[in-house]
């Protein structure tokens, strides 16, 4: 968990977790773990200060590779020998990454595959994630850790957009979502749904916000 605290109190593990026997059991070569933040929280570059941050290689070497799977995507962008590596995702550990280090970060759907033996954030939300410089990979990857074949997935019965972060400031960024979201619709047979969450929030508020909108509750949560 990249605590030292941690280290002190719990015992190095005897087991591999699934996803990596997974990989091992279909040839796969391990090379080495990678840093992330410490307890997947929301640390920044000059908040780590149990372990050294891992800059990612791009540009001047010293860019920001974002996390929580922070080392996972630092690796791949300084060593064009390894062909992906492994974080996990509950709220964009992995995603967050891979459009920090110019990668594609996939996050398979929470509950497919069996992810025991990895410390987790959220039994609602945890997830492996995968992150590789090919797309193609990243499938293959998801394919063979969560044996995708061998389940029978339910696909999505809503889509549902989130005004508060939308139009993006960039139009090509905007264009490229718009397109995406219009495939998705036209292969599961349905339209989107567009809310605001802030709007939901405020029609029914919890009682311990004491009054704060969604913004101002998670600031407090976050900090």
């Amino acid at each position: 968990m990249m605590n030292r605290a941690y280290n002190d109190f719990y015992p190095p593990r005897t087991e591999t977790a699934e996803p990596i026997k997974q990989l091992i059991e279909q040839g796969a070569v391990i090379v080495g773990k990678t840093k992330m933040i410490s307890f997947a929280a929301s640390e920044t570059s000059k908040e780590w200060l149990d372990y050294q941050y891992p800059y990612s290689a791009r540009a001047d070497g010293y860019q920001i590779s974002s996390g929580s799977s922070t080392g996972a995507g630092a690796a791949l962008t300084g060593y064009s020998w390894l062909d992906c590596s492994l974080g996990t995702d509950f709220a964009g550990s992995t995603r967050n990454p891979a459009s920090r280090c110019g990668l594609y970060g996939l996050r398979p759907t929470s509950g497919v595959g069996d992810i025991s033996g990895i410390v987790g954030g959220s039994e609602s939300f945890d997830t492996i994630g995968i992150l590789a410089r090919d797309i193609d990979i990243s499938c293959n990857m998801a394919i063979s850790i969560m044996k995708l074949k061998e389940k029978k997935i339910q696909l999505p019965r809503r889509i549902i957009l989130p005004l508060d972060f939308f139009p993006l400031a960039d139009s090509v960024h905007q264009k490229m979502v718009d397109e995406f979201i219009t495939i998705l619709e036209q292969y599961l047979g349905i339209t989107k749904i567009e809310l605001k969450l802030a709007d939901v929030w405020a029609e029914d508020p919890p009682g311990e916000a004491k009054g704060m909108n969604l913004a101002e509750y998670l600031d407090c949560v976050c900090t």
